[in-house]
């Protein structure tokens, strides 16, 4: 897995959000700064960028896009007028991912181990390390896997202090819910998660001695001030006034042109009382958040962060789902990204172990068990494994960003340990019971072969493989920016001089194919005609909201690049 990581990494550039979070972890470690993206926590920006501490490479303090806090402006000025190459960067900063990726792997086997025994555990680490989509996201320097591998440490830990209450358990469980919120914001709903979860296991557990409410109170009283103590000393115990932040400025400005066009009231609730209340520095809460962004906040990068994704979160973002665009998403995003996305292998496993249990609690409950006994029966780990990933799915279906499969790759660590319970079917002869598993796993070993090096833009084969993946998805599920490098490759191989390209990503295209020019739109088509020779186009762009280069839908491309960039040779007119 290590190594079709680094190789894929290797022929790729920099995906849309790779930029930011380098930019920003940097900023942290050189200047204990944290006014570059606070939209998520510093833990793994900071994880992922030490490895440049030992580069040339510093922050422009002094440059208007760092006066400014736009984040995005000044990643990419630091990528491309680094003295250090933007491909050694970019090595650098995703190995500790991939590192952090081979012990979520580590952690898949034993937890599935120690449930179903030790081949449980292999077939479990198979179906982990060779999902492309896994893979994919494994070696890029976002906060998607961190947050996936603390989330599942959080619970395994969890497991571990249910079954054997100890003061060092509670400590490291603590620890890593602490880390699994410092990776994402998310880490929120997974706190609510738990939460819910440890109330199931009160009705069907009783008697487990955790979970006396003397002992959660005393953890409980040491876990809330040590987390606000970690999370403050990871934001470098920022303390600011809120006044000196461009953005609340950038806010209120906003908000005026927003009342020249549009009456209030027309707004949805919770943007008419932002507006309305929030944002009037005269009266009311407007005027008392006025008077208290004078004074020194603690923590004010993680206040700022975290109120951003939350009206990040409400406002919702562009998304696209099988051929439409909605700017609140759907709720049946993830399940659609879920069955698109993942594997065949894995769905056959995933149904055959469902339908499994299903039929097992229901024979013992023909046989006189009820409901709550049965329940009460199932390993302490099993209803974790099972519980929360599933309400952190449920959860996530009433999100209105609806950006990615990656999403909700938090849920597979718990759904590749539950498949290893295919290695104990209820059959007599050790061969048949292996034969499931074997065929599952041999076929995902082929599926990932294919998929090399284009992971990112993998899609089930239930619905035809990558090349029908536009049909359903886009953005980080297929065109992240990612093939720059494999179309320059193209261009060398044929030898092309110039190359009209609308390219979706912010990676620099003088960098990367100085022979690009400007693809033309639709509009301009009927002006200028019809270019002849090799276009090319990403996925994401030819797909636009407002249909620029519908020019080239009727058009069938000759090659795909990568997985997200269509060459066409079109003839002279």
């Amino acid at each position: 897995m290590f190594v079709v990581e680094v190789r894929s990494a290797a022929v790729e550039s920099p995906i849309i959000d790779e930029g930011v979070h380098l930019a920003a972890g940097l900023s942290y470690w050189r200047t204990g700064d944290f006014r570059l993206n606070p939209e998520h926590p510093p833990l793994i920006k900071l994880f992922s960028t030490w490895p440049l501490l030992f580069t040339t490479m510093t922050i422009p303090t002094n440059h208007p896009t760092w006066i400014a806090w736009n984040e995005w402006e000044l990643a990419d000025y630091l990528l491309h007028n680094s003295p250090v190459s933007i491909e050694i960067v970019l090595r650098l900063a995703r190995v500790p991912i991939m590192l952090l990726s081979i012990a979520l792997g580590w952690l898949i086997y034993r937890a599935s181990s120690e449930l179903f025994g030790r081949w449980a555990g292999v077939f479990s680490l198979v179906l982990y390390a060779f999902d492309p989509n896994i893979i994919a996201h494994s070696r890029y320097v976002t906060t998607d896997l961190g947050f996936t591998a603390f989330t599942f440490l959080s619970i395994y830990c969890l497991a571990r202090l249910l079954q054997q209450p100890t003061i060092l358990r509670a400590a490291i469980f603590g620890l890593a819910l602490i880390a699994a919120g410092l990776s994402k914001f998310s880490g929120i709903a997974l706190a609510v998660c738990i939460g819910l979860a440890i109330g199931l296991l009160k009705r069907l557990k009783p008697g487990l001695p955790a979970l006396r409410g003397r002992m959660v109170g005393r953890w409980l009283l040491v876990w809330v001030p040590m987390a606000a103590l970690l999370t403050w000393a990871i934001y470098g115990f920022d303390v600011r006034r809120p006044a000196e932040d461009p953005r609340i400025s950038q806010l209120y400005s906003q908000r005026e042109q927003l009342l020249k066009v549009t009456n209030p009231s027309t707004l949805p609730p919770l943007e008419r009382f932002a507006v309305a209340q929030l944002g009037d520095r005269a009266r009311t809460i407007g005027a008392w958040l006025e008077r208290g962004s004078q004074y020194p906040l603690p923590g004010y990068a993680f206040w700022r962060g975290f109120f951003a994704v939350l009206g990040h979160s409400f406002g919702g973002q562009e998304s696209y789902l099988l051929g439409s665009y909605a700017d609140r998403g759907w709720w049946y995003y993830f399940p659609v990204a879920l069955i698109v996305k993942t594997p065949l292998p894995t769905l056959i496993g995933l149904t055959a172990i469902l339908m499994l249990a299903v039929a097992t609690c229901w024979a013992r409950h023909r046989a006189g068990d009820a409901w709550r006994t049965i329940g009460a029966a199932i390993d302490i780990r099993i209803m974790l494994y099972t519980s929360i990933p599933t309400m952190f799915f449920l959860l996530s279906l009433g999100s209105n960003l609806n950006l990615g499969w990656r999403h909700i790759m938090p849920i597979y660590p718990f759904l590749f340990v539950l498949l290893g319970g295919l290695t104990r079917l209820p059959t007599p002869r050790t061969t048949v019971r292996w034969l499931i598993p074997s065929l599952l796993a041999s076929n995902l070993v082929l599926i990932q072969i294919a998929a090399y090096p284009n992971e990112l833009g993998y899609f089930s084969e239930l619905i035809g493989g990558t090349r029908f993946g536009p049909r359903y998805l886009l953005d980080s599920n297929l065109d992240w920016g990612q093939d720059l490098p494999k179309l320059a490759a193209y261009v060398r191989q044929h030898g092309l001089t110039q190359l009209p390209l609308a390219y979706y990503g912010r990676a620099n295209l003088a960098h990367y194919l100085p022979v690009a020019t400007t693809l033309p739109s639709t509009d301009e088509i009927r002006q200028q005609g019809r270019p002849s020779g090799a276009v090319a186009i990403s996925v994401g762009e030819l797909f636009r909201r407002d249909g620029r280069y519908r020019w080239l839908w009727s058009e069938h491309p000759n090659e795909i690049v990568g997985s997200s960039i269509y060459v066409y040779h079109l003839p002279s007119t």
